[in-house]
C-alpha cells in the first residue's frame, strides 16, 4: 500500500516520489517501478515529482498516440 508522504508516519519512505509504504518489501518494489524511474529522470532535470495517477495517464496517452501513429502508417501504406 502507498501513501503521500504527509499523510503517514511511516519510515519506509521514497522522497523522490513523495510517498511512503507500510514495509521495506513494497518499498523496494517502488524503486524497480517505471513511476520512480521516471519522477527521478525528472529530479534530475529540477522538475518536481508526478504522482502515480498522473504517471498512469501519461502511459495512457502515450498508447493512444502509438496506436493513432500506426494507424497513420497503415493509411499511407495502403494508398501507395
Amino acid at each position: 500500500k502507498i501513501k503521500m508522504l504527509n499523510q503517514s508516519n511511516n519510515i519506509f519512505t521514497c522522497v523522490t516520489c513523495n510517498v511512503a509504504f507500510d514495509n521495506p518489501e513494497t518499498q523496494r518494489e517502488h524503486y524497480k517501478a517505471d513511476w520512480h524511474r521516471y519522477n527521478l529522470k525528472r529530479k534530475v532535470a529540477e522538475l518536481a515529482p508526478i504522482s502515480f495517477e498522473s504517471f498512469q495517464e501519461k502511459l495512457q496517452q502515450q498508447k493512444v498516440q502509438v496506436v493513432e501513429k500506426n494507424f497513420d502508417f497503415f493509411i499511407i501504406r495502403k494508398n501507395n
